[in-house]
């Protein structure tokens, strides 16, 4: 037990109670400092010896939420940006949940296709995970929402995707289709290529 709790930093109740901890037990942990109660189903360890990371909480907070928009880009190496919180989207119609104060977390409803299109699970073998857009729809999702988030952000990422090893501009045309935004990106992408 004690190495699960070291090497994972966020728990569920259902994790610690196949791990044989009863409520009992999970709460003595509680009270005696181990684990800090984050809401009804999530846990933190104290004893977590990795690496902080703030994308780790984004499950801890919102289950079915996905790292998005600027903190995908910035995940990705498409952005130098250092945002004040973390984009995580959650599927339309689900209830906000509250943001910690830190990592701070903006919540975007995100309808379908959008929400489920493009989705990496990125996991460190110890169950640290988090759900994060790949570049593509990273890409995608800054261009669609460039003029709120800021016209120069999106045009800087497109650039540095453009510029990386492992584009595929095929799938970001098929993303930027299936989100009904394949004009718009094409007459972009021409721009930047002929710039």
């Amino acid at each position: 037990m004690q190495t699960l709790l070291t090497a994972k930093q966020y728990h569920s109740i259902d994790s610690l109670k196949a791990c044989g901890l009863s409520y009992y037990k999970i709460s003595k942990l509680v009270e005696n400092g181990t684990l800090r109660k984050i809401n009804r189903k999530y846990y933190e360890s104290a004893l977590f010896q990795g690496e902080p990371n703030g994308l780790l909480a984004v499950r801890a907070y919102a289950e079915s939420g996905i790292v998005s928009l600027l903190s995908a880009a910035v995940y990705h190496g498409l952005s130098e940006e250092r945002p004040q919180r973390i984009d995580v989207a959650i599927p339309r119609g689900s209830r906000i949940p509250d943001s910690p104060e830190w990592p701070e977390m903006r919540f975007l409803f995100f309808s379908e296709p959008r929400y489920s299109l493009g989705v990496e699970k990125i996991d460190d073998g110890h169950g640290n995970a988090f759900s994060v857009y790949d570049k593509e729809k990273t890409v995608c999702d800054l261009m669609f929402y460039r003029n709120k988030l800021g016209f120069e952000a999106a045009m800087s990422a497109i650039r540095n995707y453009l510029h990386s090893e492992d584009k595929d501009i095929d799938k970001l045309l098929s993303y930027a289709d299936s989100l009904r935004m394949g004009k718009t990106m094409r007459k972009t992408l021409e721009v930047m290529l002929y710039d």
